[in-house]
């Protein structure tokens, strides 16, 4: 505000006005002279707008306010009373801010880069606007310049916006998708270039360098140096462990998908063949036990008793007995002790040690006369 403008009103603060003709000398005065600046401000925007030029205009009403503000309550201010200045300075200042405000754009509008633009269309001049995705674009985004607008996203020059076919008869609006060509298993190099299970490579459907590529009749993929490709009977493929040639794959365990062959307890297998083959040092029974037919005996045997590697059993040598009797099973002689056993005492009941065998005698009456 100029200082003669600002002291003239001053003085007529002085003089003992009253308050309604201090308010209509405020509006006159300072409205009008104050706001000379403000005013020449929103006629010279015109149409168009500046963030530099509102700030300009804001700071130059706040140097204003504070210097009318200054004076109220002070021997150089209106003898009315220091409230009314102030309230007079503050209806001032609102309305300043007001036609300050009014000088960048219309209702609605907002000011980017020295241009009134509305809602979402306010894009900075390095930038685009793309419209919503839908038939009628509402809202929308800003994209960096050399951007393509991809259903209302941005795609920017490193990607290619595609027509996703796959998805338009399920969701018209998502009919497109910005992509990289190098990487997509789904647009690989050009758009709907399908892989159909190989990953995309630098454009290419290939395998990653030393994986080899698994392919049947219905699906394809990759396997790793340590897997093989496998069939199954629905004309599919799959990557599957390699084992080793006395482990079996479980498909079951996916921790662990490749365990031990299973052999017999006096089995091992044979890592060159994947075999289970008979053990030569009877390690899998352990020390005490010896494989025999399959099964881990023992072949600790009686003294009078050898071990047969036939019949894997202890048995007494073959020996005649008199009278075709049969040897003693401990002691292997011929002959049985002459105390009959437990099953052979009692009536009625003969014991023949010469034959080892017990004789049931009941008479010519029978057992129960």
């Amino acid at each position: 505000m100029e200082e003669r403008r600002f002291d003239d009103l001053t003085r007529v603060f002085g003089r003992g006005a009253s308050r309604r003709t201090v308010l209509k000398g405020l509006a006159a005065g300072l409205l009008g002279g104050l706001l000379g600046r403000g005013t020449a401000v929103v006629n010279a925007a015109g149409s168009t707008c500046s963030t530099q030029t509102y700030q300009s205009c804001i700071s130059v009403a706040k140097l204003q306010y504070d210097s009318m503000t200054a004076h109220c309550g002070t021997v150089d201010g209106p003898a009315w009373g220091s409230s009314a200045c102030a309230m007079a300075a503050t209806i001032w200042y609102s309305r300043a801010i007001d036609r300050c405000q009014r000088a960048q754009c219309p209702a609605g509008m907002s000011c980017v880069d020295d241009h009134c633009c509305r809602g979402d269309s306010c894009c900075h001049s390095d930038q685009i606007h793309c419209p919503g995705p839908g038939q009628h674009g509402e809202g929308g985004t800003c994209c960096p310049a050399g951007s393509a607008c991809c259903e209302g996203g941005c795609c920017t020059p490193d990607k290619t916006c595609c027509l996703n076919y796959t998805l338009t008869f399920i969701n018209p609006s998502a009919a497109q998708v910005c992509t990289d060509l190098h990487t997509d298993p789904n647009n690989c190099g050009t758009c709907r270039n399908k892989c159909d299970g190989l990953p995309c490579i630098d454009g290419t459907c290939q395998c990653p360098t030393g994986n080899t590529i698994c392919k049947g009749p219905l699906n394809q993929t990759c396997c790793q140096p340590n897997e093989y490709c496998q069939g199954n009977a629905f004309g599919g493929v799959q990557c599957v462990p390699k084992c080793s040639a006395c482990e079996v794959y479980d498909p079951t365990n996916t921790a662990q998908p490749c365990q031990p062959l299973e052999c017999d307890a006096c089995q091992e297998c044979d890592p060159q063949s994947g075999q289970c083959m008979p053990s030569e040092n009877g390690a899998s029974c352990g020390s005490d036990l010896f494989c025999c037919g399959g099964q881990c005996v023992s072949e600790t045997c009686p003294a009078a008793q050898t071990f047969n590697e036939t019949t894997c059993q202890c048995e007494c040598p073959q020996v005649s007995c008199p009278g075709g009797g049969l040897p003693d099973p401990t002691t292997c002689q011929c002959g049985c002790s002459s105390t009959p056993p437990d099953y052979c005492t009692g009536p009625n009941k003969i014991w023949h040690p010469e034959t080892c065998f017990c004789e049931i005698d009941c008479g010519p009456y029978g057992c129960g006369g």
